[in-house]
């Protein structure tokens, strides 16, 4: 249980900087 809990935060935190990765970019291009 413990682990599929560890694998479950390790996808979510991956997916996240995943995100972070693609969005960021945008969001710069709408500042400049």
């Amino acid at each position: 249980m413990g682990e599929q809990k560890i694998i479950n935060t390790l996808i979510g935190v991956f997916v996240g900087a995943i995100l972070a990765a693609a969005l960021i970019p945008v969001a710069l291009q709408q500042l400049a």
